[in-house]
């Protein structure tokens, strides 16, 4: 193993230790207007949500900026697919309103207790958070048991996975969005999906929600895709793009633009997606 490789997993067994022993508080969270109470969970998340010079507090950043303008209507029912702590189902569920609706799905445990916790915190009526993964069919799935919780790689061992299996993996249960639509009778008008490389296997299992089109926001993991022996063209192919007026977004500082489908994807981006 090299230096460069060594430090790399002390780096990385060193964060664990700091995860292991975080303790989760509380601080008060503005943005767009709106004020949360809002728990912290994990090093993660005291990473993503607290406010710098960078990214004030007060500021909607590029991508929900673009899908509250472009994507969002009050009453829209939207299934987030990977809600961690809940933060930006708090925004999707004061944008919706009273008539609408939002389906948290996580997939990591703490995530998801964090995430209702933060529900309850604020009183939110209209968010729905359940704790499985979310993919083609129903069953279970293994997962990285942490932060940023991914399902494990289909194909075989990397590097990447290695230095992931020091957080462990967990078996957990698994629902298609087409199952769930059809139990719950519900109609999304809005899928948005950041699974960390599993959004085919999501999009595999809402076929039938696909066919009315609903609007779309897709955080496309393209540099990790092949661990889950699938592609960008695949999940083109899969919401049919040619149905769709969509825009990109690829650099996370920078706003979404027109979409040319000719244009070859190779990091990872958003995909915003209306039907035409």
């Amino acid at each position: 193993m090299s230096t460069k490789t060594f430090q790399a997993y002390s780096r990385q067994l060193k964060k664990l230790f700091k995860d292991k022993t975080f303790k989760p508080y509380q601080i008060n969270k503005t943005c767009d207007g709106l004020s949360f109470n809002f728990i912290i969970g994990d090093l993660d998340g005291q990473e993503w949500y607290i406010p710098s010079a960078s990214s004030p507090d007060s500021d909607l950043n590029q991508e929900m900026g673009f899908l509250k303008e472009k994507l969002i209507e009050p009453g829209d029912v939207i299934f987030e697919c990977g809600t961690h702590h809940g933060w930006t189902t708090l925004l999707l569920s004061k944008w919706v309103g009273d008539t609408g609706q939002v389906v948290g799905f996580e997939i990591n445990h703490h995530n998801a207790q964090i995430a209702k916790q933060n529900m309850e915190l604020n009183s939110i009526n209209n968010v729905t958070i359940e704790q499985k993964a979310t993919g083609a069919s129903e069953g279970k799935v293994r997962m990285f048991r942490k932060s940023n919780a991914s399902v494990t790689p289909k194909n075989t061992i990397s590097w990447g996975m290695i230095k992931n299996l020091i957080y462990g993996v967990e078996d957990v249960e698994m629902i298609s969005l087409d199952s769930y639509a059809q139990q719950r009778n519900i109609k999304p008008t809005l899928l948005k999906i950041d699974v960390e490389g599993y959004e085919a296997e999501v999009l595999k299992g809402a076929k039938n929600i696909l066919e009315s089109t609903p609007k779309l926001e897709i955080e496309i993991h393209t540099e990790i895709l092949s661990r889950q022996n699938t592609s960008v063209q695949e999940i083109l192919d899969l919401i049919d793009i040619s149905r769709y007026h969509c825009w990109i977004q690829w650099d996370e500082l920078e706003a979404p633009i027109d979409f040319d489908p000719q244009e070859e994807i190779k990091k990872r981006v958003h995909l915003f997606a209306i039907p035409k």
